[in-house]
């Protein structure tokens, strides 16, 4: 990590602290409702599947096991999520994460969609062309999952605190999409 990188971090981590600076709402939805559903599929996976593995596993798991909650999500929410180009793994151009590439490759088909790699930035798709294909079959529910968890890890992780430009407005629509998504989500698995 480069100087510019950890002032970066620190900057945001003093934004974080400073009541005074507003974050958008929808960072703290996607915090809740995400800490909701982990609350969910942990308990879950420890219940019947107690040796599953770190936290991917379980929520791939929880995409598996709940697979029909797909059909209850409405596609527009998930076209946002894998139309214009993957999810990176990281900060601005940053290649996705090839289970994440594979993800989004198998929704755009089961979605009727074009492979979208045309759409990708320049300087990401340099980076993406280079990652090898997976030979993962993803059900669709557990690829959707997938690819939101890539958003919360990016988020989690501070990769996508960036508040200006067109990566703000790119991340903010991938955030909004997956607070949709979560919402109706956890109201399923609520019932």
């Amino acid at each position: 990590m480069s100087q510019k990188e950890i002032t970066r971090v620190k900057k945001t981590i003093r934004n974080f602290l400073d009541p005074s600076i507003k974050f958008p709402s929808e960072f703290e939805i996607l915090f809740k409702r995400w800490a909701l559903l982990n609350s969910f599929y942990n308990t879950y996976s420890d219940a019947y599947f107690p040796n599953l593995g770190g936290d991917c596993k379980k929520v791939l798991n929880f995409g598996r096991e709940f697979s029909s909650i797909f059909t209850k999500i409405e596609e527009d929410k998930i076209k946002v999520l894998i139309e214009p180009e993957c999810v990176g793994k990281g900060k601005n151009d940053s290649k996705p994460d090839k289970y994440v590439k594979e993800a989004t490759k198998q929704l755009r088909v089961e979605l009727s969609l074009s492979n979208g790699c045309e759409n990708c930035r320049p300087e990401k798709k340099i980076r993406c062309d280079n990652l090898l294909d997976v030979a993962y079959l993803f059900d669709p529910f557990e690829a959707l999952m997938r690819i939101i968890y890539q958003i919360r890890c990016n988020l989690f992780h501070g990769d996508k605190l960036v508040f200006e430009g067109n990566q703000y407005e790119r991340n903010l629509r991938l955030i909004k999409a997956s607070n949709l998504i979560l919402a109706t989500v956890l109201n399923e698995i609520s019932k």
